[in-house]
């Protein structure tokens, strides 16, 4: 779907700690496991992309299945992707938990 990409079954994505990655959990803000690890990769100084409420699918992959290509994807990644502070605040917006 992306190059360069690695899919990741698991909730703690932040334990495949890589300063250079950006990490795209899924956009489940009323599951409060996934809102805890994406705070967790926050706090550790990680990039995290926080996917928009207007995203087309919780996931990459349900937004790839509507039809967005992978450059729309990246864009959106992009666009989306905060750390440290501008995460922290960007986050306490984004989650609704």
């Amino acid at each position: 779907m992306i190059q360069n990409a690695i899919a990741v079954a698991n909730g703690k994505l932040h334990s495949y700690m890589n300063k250079d990655a950006i990490y795209v959990p899924d956009c489940d803000v009323r599951n409060k496991h996934i809102m805890k690890n994406v705070w967790n990769m926050i706090d550790l100084g990680l990039k995290v992309c926080l996917l928009p409420e207007t995203a087309l699918g919780k996931d990459l992959n349900e937004m790839r299945q509507s039809g967005l290509t992978s450059d729309d994807l990246i864009a959106i990644i992009k666009k989306n992707t905060v750390q440290g502070l501008e995460a922290k605040l960007k986050f306490s917006k984004w989650s609704i938990v």
